[in-house]
């Protein structure tokens, strides 16, 4: 039976002496691993540099070397925005869920919420294998209320968050030599940018459905049905959408639109 952690094992020697088998033990093992400074020597931090400082015209001025910008790593690279398709939920609700779903309870990969307005949200994320794995989802549904989540960035950039909007569409009798990388791009491009696949399809667990995560062009009218031809062949395939926002019965935008606008507003 191995010794208990903490209890003293002496080695008796021919010399009478005796060596604590626990203390050469703990000399060649290696540290424990502590998680706590795992996560301090991640964390960034500021740092000293030694500059020269040269006088022009009575102005101080330095030169900037290389290495500040061989890792540029932007402040705001560790926030992500999310906006809500709805009302967003109160923010310590919101709190509470993503620092359970997204962290799987690691109390050390803690994650900020702040309330940008009734429909918007702004996280910050210190991981950034985390914040891929968000980003790489990319719709969620936090608090039974759909979500986009993006990078944030503090600079304008020309956008369209109104025509764009990622959801699921199910491709019903899609023929089986199209049932391909290419193939199920091809059938999904008249809806938008195809982006992955459900595992269920990945793994060719139902042939009967083909199921694409798409980035929608709200623009253009959603397809029901189309034929693709080939080889003088043709095929109907089906669209449907499990999620669509909701839609004006009058004008015939979509409801995301109006959302959008008013936050701009």
């Amino acid at each position: 039976m191995p010794p208990s952690e903490g209890l003293a094992v002496t080695d008796s020697r021919e010399d009478g002496s005796t060596q604590s088998l626990l203390q050469s033990q703990s000399q060649s093992a290696p540290p424990a691993r502590s998680w706590v400074k795992v996560a301090q020597q991640t964390q960034k931090s500021l740092t000293k540099y030694d500059i020269k400082v040269t006088m022009e015209d009575g102005i101080g001025s330095v030169e900037v070397p290389d290495e500040v910008f061989e890792d540029p790593a932007p402040l705001w690279e560790d926030f992500l925005i999310g906006k809500f398709l709805e009302k967003t939920p109160h923010i310590g609700k919101i709190h509470a869920i993503v620092n359970k779903i997204w962290t799987s309870g690691d109390k050390l990969q803690m994650i900020e919420v702040y309330e940008i307005n009734s429909t918007t949200m702004k996280f910050r994320i210190m991981n950034s294998v985390m914040r891929a794995r968000i980003l790489r989802r990319c719709m969620w549904n936090l608090a039974e209320v759909p979500v986009i989540m993006t990078e944030w960035k503090p600079f304008v950039e020309e956008k369209e968050p109104e025509k764009v909007v990622p959801l699921w569409v199910h491709l019903r009798n899609v023929p089986m030599n199209m049932f391909s990388w290419k193939g199920l791009s091809f059938t999904t491009s008249p809806v938008g940018i195809p982006l992955k696949l459900h595992p269920d399809t990945a793994l060719c667990k139902d042939f009967k459905v083909a199921k694409v995560f798409v980035k929608a062009d709200l623009t253009k009218e959603l397809p029901r049905s189309m034929n693709f031809k080939f080889q003088g062949k043709n095929t109907l395939v089906e669209f449907s959408y499990p999620w669509l926002p909701s839609r004006c019965t009058t004008c015939r935008k979509w409801d995301i639109w109006k959302r959008f606008a008013n936050i701009e507003k």
